[in-house]
């Protein structure tokens, strides 16, 4: 099987970095390319908790929010690959917003993404 692409979605948290030797070893086994992807939250059903004083709902400040968290999003991104993926012969950065687990599969499904480290103990890889 000829894996060109793996994705390593991350939600930056400790389980998710388990997944990071995996990943090195299968770019520098496989010289692919690694994309890794962060999935922002939909904060829509979080809208009625955002109304301002005259009852409306105040998008800009749910605008204000998803700027943020995207930005601090590339922020770890970069920090990921600088330090962790340094040996990958190419790794990409990507931020979605929707369903983590829809962006994933939405993701795997157009890049044709074979291999995705998912845990310490479980590597899916599949035909691609």
């Amino acid at each position: 099987m000829k894996v060109k692409k793996i994705l390593w979605p991350t939600d930056f948290s400790e389980n998710a970095a388990k997944a990071q030797p995996y990943v090195t070893s299968l770019s520098e086994e496989y010289q692919t390319d690694v994309h890794v992807l962060y999935v922002i939250e939909e904060l829509a059903y979080a809208e009625l908790a955002y109304h301002g004083p005259s009852g409306e709902f105040d998008r800009s400040h749910m605008d204000k929010i998803h700027e943020w968290e995207e930005k601090k999003a590339k922020e770890r991104l970069d920090g990921i690959c600088n330090n962790y993926l340094k040996g990958c012969p190419l790794y990409v950065k990507h931020v979605a917003t929707g369903d983590p687990a829809k962006e994933i599969l939405r993701f795997i499904e157009k890049e044709k993404v074979p291999a995705v480290p998912i845990t310490l103990s479980v590597v899916a890889i599949g035909e691609g």
